[in-house]
């Protein structure tokens, strides 16, 4: 990823909705850097003014917060997430929630080995009637024993190689749910993704099985303009407008536009579908 892209986005921390913008951010006179994100139907876009060169260099030396760092690092995680699902799931896949009953509840370790286990297993099964091993995207959610808050459980996304009842008997620790992913239900697979990855808190609470397609990434210089920018920035109407005449084919859906008090312009990340 950008390393410059990642710095100005941890920078950034003062969501934008148009109004009460300081001077500095409405300073107007470049063009953007744009990267695109293509996930299956999804299409995220980040943007931020392409800097002078002295204006880069001061830029990274500027100390970014703990807290700001740790807020950027949870949304990585949750797009990441969010990309893997969309690229690799769909109709006929499983949205899969199991917990364990276990005594003492288990702890982390204990609770990523239940699911290695539990993985194993499925691939066993699917081996014995012909079928490749599973894809799979999983996050564990709860805290560990001794905590006031909810025992740990795990949320999966797998592929539908196995019916629904096979994967409640497999699981055996304790209750499963095994739905059918609906990607044109409310919020499609961004949504559950999201809920998913709420407070993904690093690697070892979500994982992903091997060879999953991974999102497709491009780079462009000036493909957005300030003009445009301020019109993505400015209003929910003109971003529409201004991100699907830049991307033919695809239905705005979300736009965040964040600011900082350190250069001129915005942060800019939006959303958008591919049409039907």
């Amino acid at each position: 990823m950008d390393r410059m892209l990642e710095q100005y986005a941890i920078l950034c921390d003062r969501e934008l909705d148009g109004d009460g913008l300081t001077e500095l951010e409405r300073r107007r006179g470049g063009y953007y850097r744009t990267r695109s994100i293509r996930s299956g139907s999804l299409l995220e876009v980040e943007a931020y003014p392409i800097l002078p060169r002295m204006t880069e260099a001061a830029v990274r030396r500027i100390r970014t917060s703990a807290e700001a760092v740790r807020r950027y690092n949870a949304k990585r995680a949750e797009r990441r997430i969010t990309r893997l699902i969309e690229a690799n799931f769909g109709e006929g896949d499983y949205f899969f929630t199991g917990t364990v009953t276990d005594r003492p509840l288990p702890t982390l370790d204990g609770m990523q080995a239940r699911i290695k286990n539990f993985l194993r297993r499925v691939n066993y099964e699917r081996r014995r009637r012909g079928i490749g091993n599973a894809r799979y995207v999983y996050v564990v959610e709860g805290y560990e024993e001794g905590s006031r808050q909810t025992r740990l459980h795990v949320h999966m996304v797998i592929d539908g190689g196995l019916d629904r009842q096979t994967l409640k008997r497999i699981w055996g620790a304790g209750r499963a749910r095994v739905d059918e992913l609906d990607p044109r239900g409310y919020g499609g697979l961004t949504a559950l993704a999201r809920y998913m990855a709420k407070d993904p808190r690093g690697r070892r609470r979500w994982a992903a099985s091997l060879g999953l397609r991974q999102p497709v990434e491009t780079v462009a210089d000036r493909k957005i303009g300030d003009r445009a920018a301020w019109r993505i920035a400015e209003s929910p109407a003109g971003a529409a407008a201004a991100l699907e005449r830049l991307y033919p084919g695809y239905e705005h859906v979300e736009t965040e536009v964040r600011g900082n008090p350190y250069v001129p312009g915005a942060y800019i990340y939006a959303v958008l579908r591919r049409r039907e």
